[in-house]
């Protein structure tokens, strides 16, 4: 893994992935909500709430939780590759290697963290 270009990609990557969440969402939805007895019964009781008319808190919300899903999952990705990274330092003795992987793990911890406050915050002034 090229670390030097690899949050960057994972930028463009995570737009990629929610915006074909979105859209793949959106879809199942409408054909549910259209195609089956409980979908329709879903969407009956479903809809009075996330009507964007009543208000756009629901579907902003929604669209935040997916988003951080999404990036839930690519920070999982990223620290697995960091554990094979920095083990693989370690067995081979490669001190240039270890400090650059503790960089690395200072990065994606640092934005981890950043992450999980955003959640807090969210969940603290919206509530």
């Amino acid at each position: 893994m090229d670390w030097n270009h690899e949050l960057l990609a994972s930028v463009f990557l995570l737009g990629k992935a929610f915006v074909l969440s979105l859209i793949g969402l959106f879809l199942i939805t409408v054909a549910l909500g259209n195609w089956t007895g409980w979908g329709r019964q879903f969407k009956r009781l479903a809809w009075p709430y996330f009507k964007p008319s009543r208000s756009k808190a629901p579907l902003t919300t929604l669209t935040v939780i997916i988003l951080l899903t999404l990036f839930s999952v690519r920070m999982n990705v990223l620290f697995s590759f960091w554990y094979n990274g920095f083990y693989t330092a370690l067995q081979k003795l490669d001190a240039k290697a270890f400090w650059f992987m503790l960089l690395m793990f200072a990065v994606l911890a640092a934005i981890h963290v950043g992450r999980r406050g955003g959640v807090i915050w969210h969940l603290i002034f919206n509530a």
